[in-house]
């Protein structure tokens, strides 16, 4: 693993330092550094489980149920007693949607061609461009963030 390697790097970096230690507080140090290692390696296994996890939920999601060809738009929801998607559509670029836009692309699951479909309606805010989204919430902006990169000057 990566952080065992970077671990070493600490251990060495920490020999050269412990002759500055009151010889009395070495082998507490060195008992910590070797707690800290085990935690380290702990929360690496447990990081590659849950990235395991989380890739196994991405590949079974199917995104298609609520992706209308004609309009090339995700709707919002499902009508069950209707059996149809409901009539209102994600087609805000800024806004949560964009994810699940991403996502079903990257999956195959939609045409990349969806995503020039979604609307990039702009206002100027400060002589600056932004794009607009249904109520302005940070949430809507900041979601998609959390798994897309922005790029400058997009």
């Amino acid at each position: 693993m990566d952080a065992a390697r970077d671990f070493s790097t600490v251990l060495a970096v920490a020999d050269r330092f412990l002759p500055l230690y009151p010889e009395t507080e070495v082998p507490a140090l060195v008992e910590r550094l070797a707690l800290s290692k085990d935690r380290i390696d702990n929360f690496m296994v447990a990081g590659e489980h849950l990235i395991q996890e989380l890739e196994a939920l991405i590949v079974a999601h199917d995104f298609t149920p609520l992706y209308d060809r004609s309009r090339r738009l995700f709707a919002i929801g499902y009508n069950v007693s209707n059996q149809r998607l409901d009539s209102s559509f994600y087609n805000l670029l800024a806004s949560e949607a964009r994810q699940a836009s991403f996502m079903a692309i990257a999956l195959d699951q939609v045409p990349v061609k969806h995503w020039s479909a979604m609307s990039r309606t702009s206002t100027l805010v400060d002589r600056n461009p932004v794009l607009v989204s249904w109520t302005g919430t940070a949430f809507e902006y900041l979601m998609p963030l959390l798994v897309m990169t922005c790029h400058p000057n997009t």
